[in-house]
């Protein structure tokens, strides 16, 4: 068997690493052009939620805003819903330029012209593959974290909201202007509630968690010799076993997100017959 050292490809590894700075910095863009276009859509629902209630409401409504400041109102939501819209579409083609860059950088990653031997060459697509999970592990962790962050928002508003719902509507029989105030209150609580129950931000948060900690247990055992490659001296060897522990573990993670995405009674009855082998 032709031995293999890592040295042989080292800038297969500069390229997998340019790579996932790639993917990081296209992660953050799209990132800030998703907050964009929720604010967007966001200042538009509170225009229209704010039309709404003075079409319906307008004597309580004039008597808690003014119809100067009811105008400034609806005129600052208007231009912050243009001025973030307008901002994602520039975003937009900042990603469409990054993932252009990307794909020029993927192409160019070739191990197969590292050697003409097919075990050298495999060697060099299986180190390829070791060094790509760190780009894996640290995607799971950042979407790991910003599930949580939103379960935590929502949870929030659930929570503060209930306790600020029951003080206004206790309030309401002396202060008048508080019973517009209620149903607002009442129906953001409700749209947070469904939200975290339908979604299921934590349940994935803690998967991809658990997932990303796993594959980085893989990843640093390969590098030690330990756990599972202990006994395994050939570095082929090991990096075979590596690759088919993580591709075990991310069908394992599709698995659980495919059971998140099915209604609860699909689920429960899907994961019945595993209960049972």
């Amino acid at each position: 068997m032709p031995e293999y050292n890592d040295t042989q490809i080292p800038y297969v590894h500069e390229a997998v690493m340019d790579r996932y700075r790639q993917e990081a910095a296209l992660r953050r863009v799209r990132r800030r052009r998703g907050f964009f276009v929720s604010a967007g859509i966001g200042s538009l629902v509170v225009l229209a939620a704010g039309i709404l209630f003075f079409i319906i409401f307008p004597r309580e409504t004039g008597s808690v805003v003014p119809g100067t400041a009811s105008a400034s109102l609806a005129l600052v939501c208007f231009i912050v819903a243009v001025a973030c819209l307008v901002r994602s579409r520039f975003i937009g083609r900042e990603i469409r330029q990054r993932e252009k860059k990307l794909a020029q950088i993927k192409a160019n990653i070739r191990p197969e012209n590292v050697s003409e031997a097919d075990e050298v060459e495999l060697a060099a697509h299986l180190a390829m593959y070791h060094a790509e999970t760190l780009a894996v592990i640290n995607e799971y962790r950042d979407n790991a974290t910003r599930y949580r962050k939103i379960h935590n928002r929502f949870q929030s508003i659930v929570i503060i909201g209930s306790i600020v719902t029951t003080a206004v509507t206790s309030a309401a029989g002396q202060l008048e202007y508080l019973r517009v105030v209620a149903p607002f209150i009442s129906i953001l609580v409700g749209i947070s509630a469904g939200m975290t129950g339908y979604f299921k931000f934590r349940e994935r948060s803690i998967n991809l968690q658990r997932t990303a900690d796993d594959i980085e247990h893989e990843y640093t055992a390969v590098w030690l010799g330990i756990d599972r490659y202990r006994n395994i001296d050939d570095e082929l060897g090991r990096y075979v076993e590596f690759a088919e522990r993580v591709e075990h573990l991310k069908a394992e993670q599709r698995k659980v997100e495919q059971q998140l995405e099915q209604p609860p009674e699909l689920a429960n009855h899907a994961a019945a017959p595993q209960l049972h082998q």
